[in-house]
């Protein structure tokens, strides 16, 4: 079977698809996305579209009542974390429906993210491939080739299995990649901090105190607003915590800002088991194991998990003049993230 065939026989297969097309301009995202989401709609399909306003706002606009319903979401909020994605959005919407085919469009990646962020949504796009592997899923997701790098490009063809294009049926990707060589490697090589930072080493709890008063402090001297101040010191300390309780210590913390963010790196000697260490869902509130670094992506801005074979470096990112994300968790259930939903008219 040549390796059209096999993409073709993916797609009608139960199981996750999980598909890359390009687009140079708006003309031809709306080309490749509307039929997909008009198509699953039509067919019972849930649709879930995640992805900037850019595209977003003019998808919506252009579906009008060829959609009964599909849900749309911010990425500029809701995966300002890429880390966020497969917790927070998508397997609340994949348990959701667990009985049904569901169809979702994923924008991660878009000019104008960071480096930082871009890595991150790589990382992000490759564990989709281990976190959802079994999932009744076909997710598409869209890339700006005329806006994107090179490299960009390049990192979508190794994190997605199946390209797409506009007249064709989907097609296998030779360029696919491992998706854990990918997801363990696409953060090196880690930069260091533009401005001097001293290590900070935490051997103990008396020590964790001590840094709690240290991050206040230079997220103070930042100008990082007091609620978000607060919670960037409730993620360092959970983060510096892990490092002690999960490796025995010690943890080795700097902090300093770059590109009016505030960073904090946590580095420990402990070896990643998981790689989906940071992207579980937790089924309740709770559960012991997996909370505290699901809390940690949802108070940053962004979350950079990168094991190593010397050890495991996680940085937290605050941006010091974003506003705090609107959020509701209700105890109990699965939180699912605040969306705008649009029904067709009778």
């Amino acid at each position: 079977m040549d390796s059209d065939a096999h993409a073709n026989e993916a797609t009608r297969s139960a199981g996750l698809v999980h598909a890359a097309v390009f687009y140079p301009d708006m003309s031809a995202y709306l080309d490749a996305v509307v039929p997909f989401v008009v198509e699953g709609a039509w067919a019972g399909d849930p649709v879930l579209v995640v992805g900037p306003s850019a595209t977003v706002g003019p998808l919506r606009a252009r579906l009008r009542a060829d959609a009964p319903q599909v849900t749309f979401i911010d990425a500029c909020e809701a995966v300002r974390n890429p880390t966020r994605l497969i917790p927070a959005l998508l397997d609340p919407f994949f348990t959701k429906h667990h009985d049904e085919h569901v169809r979702v469009v994923c924008e991660s990646l878009w000019p104008g993210r960071s480096e930082a962020a871009k890595r991150t949504a790589v990382q992000t796009e490759a564990l989709l491939n281990v976190a959802h592997a079994g999932a009744n899923a076909t997710i598409l997701c869209p890339y700006d080739v005329a806006g994107l790098e090179t490299v960009d490009v390049g990192n979508a063809l190794r994190t997605h299995p199946v390209v797409r294009a506009e007249g064709r049926e989907p097609w296998a990707n030779r360029g696919y990649a491992d998706p854990t060589t990918v997801a363990t490697g696409c953060l090196e090589p880690f930069p260091e901090p533009a401005e001097q930072s001293v290590p900070f080493r935490v051997s103990g709890r008396p020590d964790l105190f001590l840094l709690r008063a240290i991050v206040a402090a230079r997220a103070a001297l930042a100008g990082l607003p007091h609620g978000r101040r607060e919670d960037f010191e409730t993620a360092v300390n959970e983060v510096a915590t892990n490092a002690l309780v999960h490796t025995g210590g010690p943890g080795i913390v700097r902090l300093w800002t770059q590109d009016d963010t505030l960073v904090c790196e946590v580095r420990d000697e402990g070896h990643l088991s998981d790689v989906l260490v940071g992207r579980r869902p937790i089924r309740s509130f709770d559960a012991v194991h997996g909370r505290g670094l699901f809390l940690v992506n949802e108070i940053c801005d962004l979350v950079q998990i990168n094991p190593r074979p010397d050890g495991t470096i996680i940085r937290l990112h605050m941006d010091i003049h974003a506003t705090e994300r609107q959020q509701e968790i209700v105890e109990g259930e699965l939180w699912e993230p605040p969306a705008w939903s649009w029904s067709a008219p009778d």
